[in-house]
């Protein structure tokens, strides 16, 4: 019997060793918290649709998924809230960034749909000076090689000089100088706006103007909604977003009524996206303004006779 007790007393012994041991080597398991809905600043709010759109971690390393799909142009969802992404501050710093600028350098990209479908994308090395406004476009892309378009208000505020590329005039080569009404039908077949409304000017002083009405009772309240901080496949960074919805009659560059998102630099404060679609959908147009560098310009990087040497044939126009 005493034989026995020992034989059991160190069996238990060991086992109570083993199985201690197996608890020194081991972790605490990671500890999961429930998503808790944030406030939708500044009304306080509790938003549900803004927790369940935030992006969780990326494990990282060997045991790293796929990564996540970016949004895209037609799918942007509300993403982080944050209060500088409000429509009302957007457009205070948007403004207050645009007015600090002297001139600017950037990569300027756009799309639109005039009626007639979709017209090809456009790439152009932009460069662009606030005040007095002028704007130097040189096309990069291959269908368009050679197309440049200069407006400086200082010395014609009415006219642009052109250079031309090859098709842009029936049965006339590319590289030719001419000057156009900045509201000839030539200088408006491939944009709703006119070369004053080019770079971040126009599309500033537009949101400033939605968000004055929206305030005013002229946009109802549900027609421009704070986004939050987003994800766009353009950009590597969160950008800050605010979807607005004009009714029908209230622009006239969209008789029927629109649908437009708008994303700005959360480091600038300045525009990078502007998407608008039509009442069914059908997208309408798109800009995004990116590599942009600020850079003081003076009157010889607006003047022709200094840019385009050796002068290229003109063109005489009525």
């Amino acid at each position: 019997m005493g034989h026995s007790t020992r034989t059991f007393k160190a069996w238990l012994a060991l086992g109570l060793s083993i199985w201690m041991a197996g608890f020194a080597g081991a972790t605490e398991p990671a500890k999961t918290f429930p998503v808790v809905p944030l406030p939708f600043w500044p009304f306080g709010k509790s938003d549900r649709t803004v927790a369940l759109n935030q992006i969780p971690a990326q494990p990282v390393g060997r045991n790293a998924g796929p990564a996540a799909t970016p949004v895209t142009s037609n799918q942007t969802q509300p993403g982080v809230p944050d209060p500088t992404a409000e429509p009302v501050v957007l457009a205070s710093r948007a403004m207050a960034a645009y007015e600090a600028i002297d001139g600017c350098i950037m990569r300027f990209t756009r799309r639109e749909n005039l009626g007639k479908g979709m017209q090809p994308e456009e790439t152009v090395l932009l460069k662009m000076r606030r005040e007095p406004f002028a704007v130097h476009m040189k096309w990069l892309d291959t269908e368009a090689q050679g197309r440049q378009l200069l407006y400086n208000k200082a010395t014609d505020q009415t006219n642009m000089q052109v250079i031309t590329a090859p098709g842009d005039i029936p049965l006339i080569g590319g590289n030719r100088r001419m000057k156009l009404d900045i509201n000839n039908s030539m200088a408006r077949n491939s944009t709703r706006y006119t070369i004053i409304d080019t770079g971040y000017g126009g599309a500033v002083l537009r949101y400033k103007k939605n968000i004055e009405d929206w305030q005013r009772g002229t946009l109802p309240q549900t027609n421009v909604k704070g986004l939050g901080l987003v994800n766009r496949p353009e950009f590597n960074t969160r950008q800050a977003a605010v979807e607005l919805t004009f009714p029908a009659g209230y622009d006239t560059h969209f008789p029927r009524g629109a649908r437009r998102l708008l994303c700005f630099s959360t480091e600038t404060g300045l525009p990078t996206i502007l998407t608008t679609w039509d009442e069914n959908g059908q997208e309408l147009e798109y800009y995004r303004f990116d590599r942009c560098f600020p850079v003081p310009l003076d009157e010889a990087d607006f003047d022709p006779d200094r840019l385009w040497l050796p002068a290229t044939s003109k063109i005489p126009t009525k």
